[in-house]
């Protein structure tokens, strides 16, 4: 069988790339790669396609002569303290599979979108507190209880009312669906990629579902500012874009009403947490802006509340199950999903296009068009 010659180094940076965990590297099929590395043995073009596959990487680039160097293809708003971190594959590869399907959203949509009308020449000049009240006022939160509601039904909710005005929302641990390939909570929370016509919203699932709204609701920040970038959660972040978007997203969720003539309490914290369906650590912020605290005691709290939350991430990432398409559709858009189906059986795209859209084989495809009723 024929083999090809592939420069050692390009196989070795392609496993590094890949950011594979230690128990697949041990493998079987591994210990025959690092073989490619070390001389011992040349692959075969059948061999080096599986490779490709197993390892995430377009086939072509094991065919350079070096490794190239890969950046995010939006901003990176994140902050990791004074360390300079790279971006994982990961993390790379979701948002370029998020930028295509945008494009073609954008080509296909045919509603009106009404977020178009309340966005505006924002700044982060701008007093966040009457854009907030605005955005309350547009998303008919004063009107909603979000005490009634649990934790997912409330982020639901939320992410509907953004989503009607044309603006997805997608939620996802994992690169597609890929339980090998997960989203990592501490390298980022949620991206925004803005046009005009369809912005689109991203947050990493892996997070609890109250600090999940905050996300959906920093993003929506910077929608209104035009912008397309990753972001984290630090609290020492001085970007002057985190701090409006961090700002506005807490006036959202936790307006300046609630707050106005209360004297802090340990059970205010948990009060207004469950009455506005935000996290402890949202409300300890706006405590912090609202002068209920000082930046010492904010700093205690958060440091305790942050543990809290990390026990229960981890506890909610060990529950498995739920429907298939529910998780699916949500980590894919509802409305990206109906334009999608919708499309297809109008004749405007290709089953084989949707399928990739989507990333679905034949039998799921059929299965969606019943569930979401467009048999």
């Amino acid at each position: 069988m024929d083999t090809v010659i592939v420069k050692p180094e390009i196989i070795k940076w392609a496993i590094e790339r890949s950011g594979l965990p230690e128990s697949r590297l041990n493998s079987k099929s591994f210990q025959t790669y690092f073989k490619w590395i070390n001389g011992e043995k040349t692959p075969t073009l059948k061999a080096l396609e599986i490779f490709s596959k197993k390892v995430f990487i377009p086939f072509g680039y094991l065919f350079f002569d070096k490794p190239i160097v890969e950046k995010l293809p939006i901003s990176d708003f994140r902050s990791f303290g004074n360390k300079v971190l790279k971006p994982s594959l990961n993390l790379i590869d979701i948002i370029q599979k998020w930028i295509v399907r945008q494009e073609w959203f954008s080509r296909n949509i045919r509603n009106e979108n009404s977020w178009m009308k309340f966005s505006n020449n924002f700044s982060v000049e701008d007093d966040t507190a009457d854009i907030a009240k605005s955005i309350r006022e547009l998303l008919n939160l004063d009107s909603l209880n979000a005490k009634s509601f649990d934790d997912c039904s409330f982020r639901k909710q939320l992410s509907n009312s953004i989503e009607k005005l044309g603006i997805l929302v997608v939620f996802s641990g994992t690169v597609d669906g890929n339980n090998s390939r997960p989203l990592d909570l501490n390298e980022f929370r949620g991206f925004s990629l803005y046009n005009e016509k369809t912005p689109l919203i991203f947050v990493n699932s892996k997070d609890s579902y109250k600090a999940q709204n905050f996300t959906i609701m920093h993003e929506f920040g910077h929608i209104l500012l035009k912008q397309s970038g990753v972001t984290n959660s630090s609290p020492t972040n001085e970007n002057k874009f985190e701090l409006w978007c961090n700002k506005l997203a807490g006036q959202v969720l936790l307006p300046d009403f609630a707050l106005k003539n209360k004297e802090f309490s340990e059970e205010l914290i948990d009060t207004l947490s469950e009455t506005y369906n935000v996290s402890k650590l949202v409300v300890i912020s706006r405590m912090y802006f609202c002068k209920l605290i000082s930046w010492h005691k904010y700093h205690e709290l958060y440091e305790n509340i942050k543990h809290e939350i990390k026990k229960y991430v981890q506890s909610k990432q060990k529950i498995n199950g739920g429907n298939y398409y529910t998780t699916k559709t949500l980590s894919l858009s509802t409305s990206f999903v109906d334009a999608v189906l919708f499309s297809t059986i109008s004749g405007d795209t290709t089953y084989h296009e949707a399928y990739s859209l989507l990333n679905v084989k034949e039998n799921t495809f059929k299965q969606y068009l019943i569930n979401r009723r467009f048999s």
